[in-house]
């Protein structure tokens, strides 16, 4: 096929560089015209045409062979010598048309018969993937900006040993990058010139020039495979030195010291209460746990800097960050959807412990910054393809780390900046997750099939582009494929990118589409049906291809349509499959061009992808042969999320006995017209009485907002949280991982260590390795910062997991509030001026999960509250009041329209008509943004628009 391929492209070499300017010479001859020919055309018109072909069409050829030949004399050299050609603006189009010919040409010369690194994307799209597997994983072994492949971690100043005694040079590769790969130091390629230099070579001859060398070549390691100095023996972990974790007791001052030495780790209470030991020596550390790396730091260290100590990797089941990200983005819908349909006094249905445990591993994994950072960072390669008429390249594979986002291509390409490159082949890049720009205007996502595999072995996820693979293979474990196929699945259905795509399952998790409801998911029972739908896709595709010139799916996806209208198909096969069903499939998503169809199954369908599952911790990725942890769903996990998704579409609940009030209908234009001139009427009456009228004939809105007074350490938590009047000192210059554990202990007083721990680090065992001592590090430090009272005592006594003397205003916004229905208004007003933002914002991604349902509770109850105030000051005729519960109430839940309603009618009774139309403008902006919700506007929010529409036309 190669030899075929090299042929063609000969042929095709020669006939352009050839053939053109034989017919030119033979047809046309000297296209050059005379200076009476010229004077001619000049003054006369050209009739007959005979100048026009006679010379400008001749020399218009001349010139475009010209453009192919230079483009030609620029390629050649560069492919030789196996580096990147100069890009040359106005040549860029038949650079890329004549380097895949060059390189078919090379690869048919080629003993070694690699794929050529430089190859362009028309090539890739003519080649189906796994033909440059080899390129690909050596790129990423390579040329990866963070680990993509198991790595030697031991002292940085060890010089690394080889991993190949010879390595068989690949297009694209270079002495510094060979010993960058196995030597760790690309300096060091003299020593692989040295060792290569005057050695037998298979083809092309010895290599005498370090800057020149050929595919199908072999350079040699050094013999003695080090530098100047021998490399130093990384310590064995028996022989580590693991800094053990002080005791709870060895960071408190030594007044609190006065548990008997003898102390051991953790003592238990009667009540099961875990206590650190207060020994002045901490006890010996346990070997087994003498080797945990994890215990060798907890919490913060002394620059404030976050450990990790309350966010885990995956769920217990294994569900990684974008997945988690993905069914919570699902779940805040539906919950948006039943805040909208809540009526005053009612709550919505949340969930059991059952389900709310798998809700807080949600929230410990996912992190939603981290995937809005990917997705602007792709759709900037969008809008620059868009802005520039270039194609997209060809992504394969993602790695998503903490601190940057890698791309892996197939083919060399130029990234827009602030990508960065990180391989001498152009196909690894790299962009910082601080330095992601901000878009202009946001085009559509351009790689919607991007989904999750599992997680490497530093930790980064690790994500491929199905559309590209065109299928991928899950091998192993029947049950953990199967696992993982769920995991695939439910991520592409949610995936914040993966608007333009459409997902089919056969097979398996039927319920699936249904719970999700995202559209994009969908389950059939016949494949054959399935089959003949996708080859009638594929021949609408190709014919649009060929008429309108489309060279792949990226070139119709940045030429000017929409990416709508070629979102691509994946399907994902729970059964095997029969032979020509097979055959059928792999025809489907192995055509050139590719028609946007790939396959996921237990069958080898077509290519070599493959996802070996040997374990739920351990996976191989073919043909990269690049170890992951695994991302699947656990059957336990799938059922309880099931459930929550169910859940999610409940109807709302009757609200806590507190909340309840009698049912009054909303106020009319007219009603709060002429509340509005009693109140006016009211006040010029007021005015003219004595300033010793009884305090006891005014309406309750003229009572006393009373301040609420507190005497240590306070927690605000209706807005942004803070906690002020702490007593003690900072263990370390950021309190907030503090903050959150006084919170936790205040309102959730009587927990034990589990219960601590399975807020704080969901879905880890309170007695795992390396828990006890991180729990007791941040117990003490919280301590520590809250101090003592007057008398001394401990505001988090050493005793029991809760605290003594600290107070939120929250707690405080309750007692004030007592009963709604019988409480003044004055008592209303002074709870919602504790209200100063939603509840519990401003808090870091994945903390504070814990207090998930209590937040709903606060924003419906600061909702009712506010609803109340309103309707009060419409009856009183108190505009500021009810423009002030109504601004309230449109922060903390601007999904209940009721907040909108009475602030429209706050400004009609203020006879503010521009405030009226301003509100409205803010209302439909509001509409726009929750559009998805897909939930109609309430049938009173329309009457009353209706009816201000009127009046504002009639006045």
């Amino acid at each position: 096929m190669r030899f075929l391929r090299g042929i063609s492209a000969l042929a095709v070499l020669t006939a352009i560089l050839g053939g053109v300017p034989y017919l030119l010479a033979l047809l046309a001859g000297n296209p050059i015209p005379s200076v009476d020919q010229l004077m001619q055309a000049a003054t006369m018109p050209d009739l007959d045409g005979s100048f026009f072909i006679g010379h400008v069409l001749p020399i218009i050829g001349w010139i475009a062979w010209a453009t192919f030949a230079i483009a030609f004399l620029v390629e050649l050299p560069a492919q030789l010598r196996s580096i990147e050609a100069p890009r040359i603006t106005i040549l860029l189009p038949q650079q890329a048309a004549i380097r895949p010919l060059i390189a078919a040409v090379l690869i048919m010369f080629s003993a070694a018969g690699g794929i050529a690194g430089s190859a362009t994307a028309a090539e890739a799209q003519e080649t189906y993937p796994q033909a440059a597997s080899a390129s690909i994983s050596q790129t990423m072994h390579k040329a990866a900006p963070a680990p993509l492949q198991q790595q030697n971690l031991s002292d940085e100043t060890q010089t690394q040993e080889p991993e190949h005694a010879e390595v068989v040079v690949e297009a694209g590769d270079s002495l510094w990058g060979i010993a960058e790969t196995e030597l760790g130091d690309g300096q060091r390629f003299t020593e692989l010139f040295d060792a290569t230099q005057g050695q037998d070579q298979p083809v092309m001859g010895e290599i005498s020039d370090p800057d020149l060398i050929h595919p199908g070549q072999i350079v040699y390691m050094p013999g003695d495979n080090s530098s100047s100095e021998a490399p130093t023996e990384a310590p064995t972990p028996e022989h580590e030195a693991v800094e053990q974790e002080p005791s709870e007791a060895a960071q408190e001052p030594a007044h609190e010291q006065a548990a008997p030495a003898d102390a051991v780790d953790e003592q238990t209470t009667a009540s099961g209460v875990e206590i650190a030991p207060t020994a002045t020596a901490p006890a010996p550390t346990p070997i087994a746990e003498a080797s945990d790396t994890d215990d060798s730091t907890t919490a913060e260290d002394e620059s404030g800097s976050d450990i990790d100590w309350a966010g885990i990797a995956t769920t217990t089941g294994g569900i990684g960050l974008v997945l988690a990200g993905g069914i919570l983005s699902v779940l805040g819908g539906r919950r948006l959807v039943q805040r909208r349909r809540r009526r005053q006094g009612e709550r919505i249905a949340l969930p059991d412990e059952t389900m709310s445990t798998i809700e807080l591993e949600l929230r410990a994994v996912e992190e939603p910054l981290t995937m809005l950072h990917l997705d602007q960072a792709l759709r900037h390669l969008a809008a620059h393809a868009q802005r520039t008429s270039t194609p997209l390249p060809q992504l394969y594979a993602v790695r998503l780390a903490d601190d940057e986002i890698s791309l892996y291509l197939h083919d060399a390409a130029e990234l827009p900046a602030p990508f960065v490159c990180a391989a001498d082949d152009r196909t690894a890049w790299v962009i910082s997750i601080t330095d992601v720009p901000q878009l202009e205007h946001t085009p559509s996502a351009p790689f919607p099939a991007l989904v999750s595999l599992g997680r490497d072995s530093s930790g980064a996820h690790i994500l491929v582009d199905l559309e590209y693979l065109g299928a991928l293979h899950l091998r192993g474990d029947e049950e953990l494929a199967n696992r993982a196929m769920t995991a695939l699945a439910a991520e592409l259905a949610t995936t914040r990118w993966g608007e333009n795509l459409r997902v089919t399952l056969v097979g398996f998790a039927p319920g699936l589409p249904a719970a999700l409801g995202t559209n994009r998911i969908r389950h059939v029972d016949d494949l054959e049906v399935l089959l003949t739908e996708l080859q009638n896709l594929a021949t609408e595709t190709e014919r649009v291809f060929n008429e309108e010139g489309y060279t792949s799916l990226g070139h119709a996806r940045t030429a000017g349509t929409t990416a709508e209208e070629w979102p691509p198909e994946i399907i994902l096969l729970g059964q095997d499959l029969e032979h020509e069903q097979r055959d059928r499939l792999s025809d489907l998503v192995s055509r050139i061009p590719r028609v946007g169809i790939a396959a996921v199954s237990r069958d080898q369908v077509a290519g070599e992808w493959a996802l070996e599952i040997e374990s739920a911790q351990s996976a191989m990725l073919a043909p990269l042969e690049l170890p992951i942890e695994p991302q699947i769903v656990s059957d336990d996990e799938y059922e309880a999320i099931m459930e929550l998704l169910e859940q999610s579409t409940h109807d709302p609940v009757a609200g806590p006995a507190w909340a309840q009030t009698s049912e009054h209908e909303e106020p009319t234009l007219t009603d709060v017209e002429i509340a509005s001139v009693s109140a006016a009427l009211s006040n010029a009456t007021d005015q003219s009485t004595t300033e010793t009228a009884d305090d006891d004939t005014r309406d309750a809105v003229e009572e006393t907002v009373t301040a609420v007074e507190h005497d240590g350490p306070y927690i605000k938590l209706l807005g942004t949280v803070e906690m002020i009047d702490w007593r003690g000192e900072k263990p370390t210059p950021n309190i907030r991982p503090y903050v959150e554990v006084a919170a936790l202990l205040t309102l959730k007083p009587g927990l034990d260590a589990a219960g601590v721990h399975e807020a704080l680090w969901p879905g880890e065992a309170h007695n795992a390795s390396g828990a006890t001592p991180r729990r007791n590090s941040l117990i003490s430090r919280t301590r520590r910062l809250l101090g003592t009272d007057d008398n001394g005592t401990f505001y988090l006594p050493k005793n029991r997991y809760e605290t003594h003397g600290v107070r939120t205003d929250w707690q405080d916004w309750l007692d004030i509030v007592g009963d709604l229905e019988t409480a003044t208004t004055g008592q209303l007003k002074s709870a919602l001026k504790l209200v100063t933002g939603q509840p519990i914002s401003g808090v870091a991604n994945r903390k504070w999960g814990w207090s998930e349902l209590m937040r709903e509770e606060m924003l419906a109850s600061i909702s009712d509250v506010a609803a109340e105030v309103a309707r009060r000051a419409f009856e009183t005729g108190d505009t500021a009041t009810a423009r002030h519960a109504g601004s309230i109430g449109r922060t903390v839940d601007p999904a209940r329209e009721i907040h909108w309603r009475d602030s429209l009618r706050a400004e009609h009774m203020a006879g503010n008509r521009e405030g009226t139309q301003q509100m409205l403008k803010q209302f439909y902006s509001h509409l726009d943004n929750i559009d998805e919700a897909g939930e109609p506007v309430d049938q009173e929010t329309i009457d009353l628009i209706d009816e201000l529409t009127q009046r504002q036309l009639t006045a």
